[in-house]
């Protein structure tokens, strides 16, 4: 018998027909409809090969343009907060990242492993993000508030490590399942390369929004000349008002779960960590670890390259500007080279143009601010690889699944969440370590020896993490040739579901 099934699920629509199976029954003597199959069947139609529209994509950046006004801030002006306004040295900083990111490595698994088996009428991962928003504005006041304690120097790193540790906490709580998504909005597979570009954009969106608008107002009611612990208490304010309503009032109400797993029954903790230890996800850990490292090390520590290499203050906000305007840009130059080339060229050549990049700032003449500020733009242009760190993950997800069975969504989302905020901690880290090390003396003008290591640090040390981060990427099995056969076994598995 065949049939047809046309109807409507909030914002998805179309027309799916499907043979229905009809088996003999010789207790009745009829022929009857196996209805739970058919229900099942059903569902999985309705879940497989979603169009997302327009207005989802939207929602989906506005979600990582709000993490980002959280997350790139932070990555951006917690280190020379914590030197210059704090006045912790670069061994309680290093211990401060140190802690944070070895709970990380707990905390983040963890995280999933609670997400992935939620049930909830939101379902697996939007539930997060409505109750734990509120509580990560919170603490991105807190973790910029430094009290004095009278001086004493183990309160100031104390008050810094749990306020920088529960930041990280309720930042988990909220991103890795808004990550989480992308594996269940869609299937298809163009889709979520979309929906990863889609989230680049905002993450693009996010950080020009902190450079062009936050730091001007840090710097205005900084009193124009330095950071000030007023400036950034404005500037925080200003951030967690911004961001509530935006995860809130538009991710949460737009972005809906319609993938569900095929195994819909108990999924043990150690079979979750099972699924996620293959080889292409431990390929994704390695070069976004190694990427972010340098990215997020580079942002780090770009304002002493202003302050203190350059001399010019006021040139940081313009730096961060054309950086991240030029980042931007950049997704569309990705998503073009992603079609035409596949994502794992992409990356290749991103990587390798990024590392680039930096070798020319770091062998330009200080004076010369214009060629600097070209070779910053082109390292933000560079950085088109970027929507290819996410959309690896569900085509891992997939993988995994395919071979095992298991769908660990939020594990393997996990894991790429853990590796960014790795990457973030030891590029903050070890750029402060490196600058103190080559003479670095924070509110005093350096020697000309500190500058020059100061500007190897900065610029070669980048350079080398993108150049690393070559040999995961060339690891990295999974092109769109085996994506084809995974989708294929896939839906044989669907069918048999």
């Amino acid at each position: 018998m065949f049939s047809c099934y046309s109807g409507k699920k909030g914002l998805f629509s179309k027309r799916i027909c499907i043979n229905i199976e009809m088996i003999y029954s010789y207790q009745t003597g009829k022929i009857i409809l196996e209805s739970e199959r058919w229900r099942d069947m059903m569902e999985i139609m309705r879940n497989t090969e979603t169009v997302l529209p327009f207005k989802v994509k939207i929602s989906y950046t506005v979600g990582e343009m709000a993490s980002q006004f959280m997350w790139t801030f932070t990555s951006s002006y917690l280190t020379i907060f914590y030197t210059d306004i704090a006045g912790l040295s670069a061994a309680a900083i290093g211990f401060i990242f140190m802690v944070a990111r070895v709970w990380d490595a707990v905390n983040d698994p963890m995280m999933g492993l609670i997400a992935e088996r939620t049930r909830s009428k939101h379902g697996r991962f939007r539930p997060y993000i409505l109750y734990c928003t509120p509580f990560m504005a919170l603490f991105v006041i807190l973790t910029f508030i430094s009290p004095s304690f009278g001086g004493n120097p183990a309160m100031k790193t104390a008050w810094a490590l749990i306020t920088y540790i529960g930041l990280g906490m309720l930042y988990t709580a909220v991103n890795l399942p808004f990550g989480s998504l992308i594996n269940v909005m869609t299937d298809k597979v163009e889709e979520r390369n979309s929906l990863a570009s889609f989230r680049t954009l905002g993450m693009g969106l996010g950080a020009t929004g902190v450079s062009a608008v936050g730091l001007p107002v840090l710097l205005y009611f900084s009193g124009g000349k330095s950071y000030s612990q007023k400036g950034y208490l404005v500037l925080t304010v200003g951030i967690a008002v911004v961001v509530v309503p935006l995860f809130i009032g538009i991710v949460f109400r737009n972005c809906k779960e319609v993938v569900k797993p095929v195994n819909q029954g108990k999924v043990s903790v150690i079979q979750s960590l099972k699924t996620c230890m293959n080889w292409p996800l431990g390929c994704v850990f390695g070069f976004v670890l190694l990427g972010l490292t340098a990215k997020f090390g580079y942002l780090a520590v770009l304002s002493y390259y202003a302050i203190y290499v350059l001399r010019n203050p006021g040139l940081t906000a313009f730096l961060f500007t054309v950086l991240n305007v030029c980042t931007l840009i950049s997704v569309f130059i990705g998503s073009w080279l992603v079609k035409r080339f596949g994502k794992k060229t992409t990356l290749f050549l991103s990587c390798l143009l990024c590392a680039v990049a930096h070798i020319a700032v770091y062998f330009t003449d200080w004076g010369n601010t214009q060629m600097i500020l070209v070779c910053v733009a082109f390292r933000g242009l560079a950085e088109f690889g970027q929507p290819c760190f996410m959309s690896t993950v569900p085509d891992c997800v997939d993988y995994a699944e395919a071979k095992t069975g298991i769908r660990a969504d939020g594990t393997a989302s996990a894991v790429q969440s853990f590796s960014a905020k790795l990457g973030s901690a030891i590029g903050g880290a070890a750029g402060v370590a490196m600058l103190a090390a080559v003479g670095y003396v924070a509110n005093t003008t350096q020697t000309q020896a500190a500058m020059q290591g100061m500007n190897a640090v900065i610029n070669l040390a980048p350079a080398a993490c993108w150049l690393l981060a070559l040999i995961p990427v060339c690891l990295y099995p999974l092109n769109e040739k085996k994506m084809s056969t995974v989708k294929e076994k896939l839906a044989r598995v669907y069918q048999m579901a």
